[in-house]
């Protein structure tokens, strides 16, 4: 299933989860699938009832990656995920390309990139 979702192979994922086969995945699924850019498995995952584990990572990976889809979604997901402002900060000043829309991403997202130390360690939930 890793190599299915790093793939982007949505159908295959489905295969496997109606196969009643035994089968594993990594529990870093969701943040590989994010750093690939792969919102169509992001969304499989989410509406697959299957156990998902995920963590702030997603978002650096995204980030760092220059994904601004990706960071879209998981905003709009629903889901409960966390973030410390200095995590973000270090993974544009690493981001492929760049990090332009990513980091414009972040702003519209009213991330102030000049905050006190306080807020740049806080832990924060993106939604």
């Amino acid at each position: 299933m890793d190599m299915a979702s790093a793939a982007g192979h949505t159908e295959v994922l489905e295969w496997w989860a109606t196969s009643q086969l035994d089968y594993q995945y990594d529990r870093h699924v969701l943040h590989h699938a994010s750093s690939l850019g792969k919102v169509e498995v992001l969304e499989w995952w989410l509406g697959s009832g299957l156990q998902v584990v995920f963590d702030g990572e997603a978002l650096t990976g995204a980030t760092r990656h220059n994904r601004s889809e990706v960071l879209e979604w998981w905003d709009k997901s629903g889901l409960p995920i966390q973030y410390r402002m200095c995590d973000i900060e270090e993974a544009l000043e690493d981001a492929i390309g760049g990090g332009d829309k990513a980091r414009q991403w972040w702003k519209k997202k009213g991330v102030d990139f000049n905050a006190n130390d306080k807020e740049w360690m806080k832990l924060q939930t993106l939604n």
